[in-house]
């Protein structure tokens, strides 16, 4: 694979589908939509509330992260935010903040 054939597109309501498709049926790695780090307890159903709040997040006027196509097909994601949002990563010793930005 060529990394320079990649485009990417803000991930949003428009590629909400092409988001789904890289996370596949069961919501990616333990079914979790990438929101291991955002929620900390999730409900009895969990794979269902994770994946509605990462479908919150998309519907933000900022883009939680971006769509990766090769060849018009979505591939990859990759997320990016506020560390504020990452409520996991505030109890988590080797991922501390290293200044004071948020």
């Amino acid at each position: 694979m060529n990394p320079t054939a990649l485009i990417f597109r803000p991930r949003t309501p428009d590629t909400w589908d092409d988001f789904e498709t890289v996370m596949g049926e069961s919501g990616g790695a333990r079914r979790r939509w990438c929101m291991y780090w955002a929620i900390e307890y999730p409900g009895v159903d969990g794979r269902r509330e994770q994946q509605a709040a990462m479908h919150e997040l998309t519907a933000r006027t900022a883009a939680p992260g971006v769509v990766a196509y090769l060849h018009d097909e979505p591939v990859a994601w990759c997320g990016f935010g506020d560390r504020s949002d990452l409520s996991m990563h505030a109890r988590s010793s080797p991922l501390q903040p290293v200044d004071e930005e948020p």
